[in-house]
C-alpha cells in the first residue's frame, strides 16, 4: 500500500511547498507596495499618520456572482423545456457570466449560490422537485397556484 500512497504524498507536499513559495512571494511584494505607497505619503505630507489610516478589507471576487441567483435560477427553469438539475443549472451559470469553468473555487462558490437559490424559491413555493435524475434532483416552476 505504500507504494501507492507515499508517491501520492511527496507529489502533494510538492504542491503545498510551491504554493507557499508563490504566497510568500505575493506577500513580499504587497509588502513592498505598501513600504512604496507610505513613502510618497510622507514625501507629500512628513506629518501624516500612515499607520493609522483604516485597513480595507478586500471584496471576494465571487461577489457579483451570486448577486442576482434567484432570478437567474428563475429565467433558467422557466426557459427551459424540462426540469433541470442543479449541476446544469451550474454549467449554465458558469457559461452564461463567462466563468472559469476549470476553477474549483468558482464551481463550488456557484454551487452554493444556486443551491440557496433553490431553496429560497423553493421556501416561497415559487419552484418545486419534480423527481430525480440519478442522485440529482429535478427542479421545475411550480404550474399551480
Amino acid at each position: 500500500m505504500n507504494e501507492f500512497v507515499l508517491p501520492g504524498l511527496v507529489q502533494r507536499r510538492a504542491m503545498l511547498a510551491g504554493e507557499l513559495e508563490a504566497t510568500r512571494a505575493r506577500l513580499d511584494q504587497l509588502y513592498a507596495d505598501l513600504a512604496a505607497v507610505d513613502a510618497v505619503i510622507r514625501q507629500l505630507d512628513p506629518t501624516y499618520a500612515v499607520d493609522d489610516i483604516q485597513v480595507k478589507r478586500v471584496r471576494s471576487p465571487m461577489l457579483g456572482v451570486t448577486t442576482d441567483m434567484s432570478r437567474a435560477v428563475l429565467d433558467m427553469l422557466r426557459s427551459a423545456p424540462e426540469p433541470m438539475t442543479i449541476p446544469a443549472m451550474v454549467d449554465q451559470v458558469i457559461a452564461d457570466r463567462a466563468l472559469d469553468p476549470t476553477s474549483n473555487a468558482v464551481r463550488k462558490s456557484v454551487v452554493c449560490s444556486v443551491g440557496r437559490a433553490i431553496r429560497h424559491q423553493r421556501d416561497r413555493g415559487v419552484i418545486r422537485q419534480s423527481g430525480r435524475n440519478g442522485r440529482s434532483r429535478l427542479w421545475e416552476v411550480r404550474s399551480d397556484p
